[in-house]
């Protein structure tokens, strides 16, 4: 069975200036992967480094087959809400979100979007402390950006 992409953030606090202003010119995208299931999930997943950490996440469609939506899934505080964040990108187009982790950051390990995410049982991936990304078509890639701020 296939996973989701792990996904490793851009810090942007990390480096010099001339560089921020280089990586999010030519943010590097990673493609989403299927769950491997029959009817499959694509999706991205990453780890969320502190509780009040905001990311910039950039969502790019491809342009092969028309619009995608890409849902960033609720996390499981219950602090926060239990709404997804639903974005319809447009074909060939990129969309920008600003997220807090709290609101999605899953704060105890997660077995449905473990499933979700394409790992088996005894897998060690828990999600824990993960942001998770899915959609319905592999037309879309990922890039994250940690904010110094």
């Amino acid at each position: 069975m296939a996973n989701f992409t792990k996904l490793q953030p851009i810090d942007m606090g990390e480096l010099p200036n001339e560089a921020k202003i280089l990586t999010l010119a030519s943010a590097v995208y990673t493609g989403v992967a299927s769950n491997g299931a029959t009817s499959p999930t694509y999706g991205v997943h990453f780890k969320l480094s502190e509780r009040h950490d905001k990311y910039l996440i950039l969502l790019k469609n491809k342009g092969v087959s028309g619009d995608v939506t890409a849902s960033v899934k609720a996390g499981n505080s219950g602090l926060w809400g239990t709404k997804d964040l639903d974005v319809t990108i447009k074909n060939g187009e990129i969309a920008f979100l600003k997220i807090e982790a709290g609101r999605f950051k899953n704060n105890t390990p997660n077995a449905e979007m473990k499933a979700l995410a394409g790992y088996t049982a005894d897998s060690t991936e828990d999600m824990k402390g993960d942001v998770v990304i899915t959609c319905s078509t592999s037309d879309l890639e990922v890039a994250v950006i940690k904010q110094p701020f």
